[in-house]
């Protein structure tokens, strides 16, 4: 599987990496990290890419190879858009977030998700929303806490157990937010085919909530 995540700084992007290596290692004898972060704590672009299978040679991920990619941030989708291919699976936060030399300024008007989701649709993706911002309003949290809810929905498609979830990650355990968003995040979507269908156009999920 070739996987790309994109985020900014102060989204959890670079401290969850580890976290997705630790899903993918249940299925696949070799995981490895490609690592990219901008200007952090200024909100700049952080991404990471991740590629596992029996045999792997190179942690790079080729233009047009992608099978699955997370955006903890939505317009982030759209940051490397060479990645995506026709039956790319594209997870993306609902999330926006003005970046200091962007819309923030002035200069630049933020697209509507409706016009990333179309973007995405006409580069062969097949996107799937992740209402986070509903989530965040309702019960007050930091943006941060979107990639706990992304590794969870990611942890479903897997077909992580909400058991061995918590046995993969028991830092989350005395968090009281980690816990109920990743219980979220897992409650979401009901996949139809976990792992396998990432790879065929005809993968859907439906939403549970």
């Amino acid at each position: 599987m070739d996987l790309c995540v994109y985020g900014i700084g102060g989204l959890g992007v670079a401290s969850a990496l580890p976290r997705f290596v630790r899903i993918l290692q249940r299925d696949y004898l070799n995981v490895l990290s490609f690592e990219s972060r901008g200007i952090a704590q200024r909100r700049g672009s952080v991404s990471f890419q991740l590629r596992s299978g029996d045999v792997v040679y190179s942690p790079q991920v080729a233009a047009g190879s992608a099978d699955l990619v997370i955006a903890f941030e939505a317009m982030e989708a759209l940051r490397d858009r060479s990645m995506i291919k026709k039956g790319t699976l594209c997870l993306l936060s609902d999330l926006c977030v003005n970046t200091f030399g962007g819309a923030q300024n002035g200069k630049h008007q933020y697209p509507k998700m409706d016009e990333i989701v179309n973007t995405i649709t006409s580069l062969g993706g097949i996107p799937i929303v992740v209402p986070f911002n509903s989530l965040l309003e309702q019960e007050k949290l930091r943006k941060v806490f979107v990639s706990t809810a992304l590794l969870a929905v990611f942890a479903r498609m897997m077909q992580v157990s909400k058991t061995e979830f918590w046995r993969l990650f028991p830092e989350f355990a005395n968090s009281k937010e980690n816990r109920m968003v990743a219980d979220w995040g897992f409650e979401l979507f009901e996949f139809e085919k976990p792992q396998e269908a990432i790879q065929h156009e005809s993968y859907a999920a439906q939403s549970v909530a």
